[in-house]
């Protein structure tokens, strides 16, 4: 009886495994450092088009796209360009890549009373539009 409950547990940890590794990851490009991010949608195409994120390795064909991004780091205090999903940014918050989670996300700096506040949401693709964002570096 021992041996079956173990062997049970055994094959339900191996389905646990396998489902785990078969859901879609993607890989992001390693974060550049810049000094500068694109200042309007015409400087924004000309990097994503050098980036060239589309033809970036994505693992188990996933069906999410990773797209050029300039935006702060987690702590907000660089500019980095980086090729990830693009994300929905809530909160009137600035838009940050955390290198931790590889994940682009709502950063903690708050731009509801800049000049150009960000809409709640806004794409991150759009971060180009919230130059302040970038000017507190």
């Amino acid at each position: 009886m021992a041996l079956n409950t173990k062997l049970k547990s055994f094959v339900m940890m191996m389905i646990c495994l396998m489902i785990l590794k078969s859901k879609d990851t993607l890989q992001c490009d390693a974060p550049t450092h810049v000094n500068r991010c694109p200042r309007n949608q015409q400087e924004w195409k000309i990097r994503e088009k050098e980036l060239n994120c589309q033809s970036l390795h994505q693992s188990n064909d996933s069906k999410t796209e990773l797209l050029y991004h300039c935006v702060l780091n987690a702590e907000g205090t660089e500019l980095i360009e980086v090729c990830a999903p693009s994300k929905k940014i809530y909160g009137s918050k600035c838009t940050e890549f955390n290198d931790g989670g590889s994940i682009i996300h709502e950063s903690y700096i708050s731009c509801e009373k800049f000049q150009v506040p960000c809409p709640t949401p806004y794409n991150s693709t759009k971060a180009y539009e919230y130059q302040e964002c970038y000017d507190i570096v």
